[in-house]
């Protein structure tokens, strides 16, 4: 009997050791976006009101000044933290520029997927599916959430967040600034940090609904951003985080592989997948 007890046991032992590395096991990204757009138009010039903090991080990241983005195809893998359990997962956010979003992720085992989530904010209208664990749209605090994350993420979209005629910047001091953005008929803030060395963005901070439920109450809502990259010839984060007020870590950090700039993702918008 402690013979079978014991193998029982080593065996329980085995399976949580395996389940474990499955779930730590780094995901490969979704495939390349095809067909690669053709290739952006000439820079526009640069708008002449921004506030000098502004202007610096833009010039920081815009080498050839601004040039017109109409969509983002921004793909990646992240390390996702829920209830404590350690995830991994790939992601695709598509986005059609200062109006609508996709998110396609992908959590997986062993890299086989084994829950999708799919988010998105189409015609200011937002839906949010978590597989088997259920459906969440149209929600006021879900289209509060979701404006923010269209024009935090937008972060990747650079141009956009200094040409948009409906964004308003106002400067704080020298490394920080309030980004005033629509929402309906009012609108929501941003408070961007930039690097005190570097000039670029380092961190968006904003009140957020973190839950779908008309009950819900906002909380801190911290980005964080670094490494600098070229993607597509423009300079946007590699990696970021993303952390609520009431937790101590990053409930999740991104790396982003590959950014393709102004695709055609009609179609994509209003399907599942990536």
């Amino acid at each position: 009997m402690v013979e079978v007890l014991l193998v029982l046991l080593i065996v329980a032992v085995l399976l949580l050791v395996i389940a474990w590395l499955g779930l730590r096991w780094p995901p490969g990204p979704f495939p390349s976006w095809l067909p690669q757009p053709a290739a952006p138009p000439a820079p526009a010039a640069w708008p002449e009101d921004l506030p000098p903090p502004v202007r610096r991080a833009f010039a920081a990241v815009l080498p050839h000044g601004p040039v017109e983005i109409t969509t983002a195809v921004i793909s990646g893998t992240t390390a996702l933290r829920v209830n404590g359990i350690p995830l991994r997962a790939r992601f695709r956010f598509i986005h059609q520029a200062g109006r609508s979003y996709r998110h396609a992720i992908e959590v997986t085992w062993f890299n086989r997927p084994i829950l999708k989530i799919d988010e998105s904010f189409v015609d200011g209208y937002p839906r949010m599916a978590l597989g088997p664990l259920g459906k969440f749209e149209g929600t006021s605090t879900l289209f509060q959430a979701a404006t923010l994350a269209l024009w935090a993420e937008s972060i990747w979209l650079p141009p956009l967040l200094i040409t948009d005629p409906r964004l308003r910047w106002q400067a704080l001091d020298d490394t920080h600034a309030r980004l005033l953005v629509p929402a309906g008929d009012g609108e929501e803030e941003l408070l961007v940090t930039f690097d005190a060395n570097t000039g670029r963005i380092a961190a968006m901070d904003a009140q957020r609904y973190r839950d779908a439920g008309e009950d819900a109450v906002k909380l801190g809502w911290r980005c964080l951003t670094s490494d600098y990259t070229p993607f597509s010839g423009l300079l946007s984060p590699r990696q970021s985080s993303v952390q609520w007020s009431d937790q101590q870590r990053p409930w999740a950090e991104w790396t982003v592989e590959d950014v393709v700039y102004n695709a055609a993702v009609g179609d994509a918008m209003r399907t599942a997948g990536p």
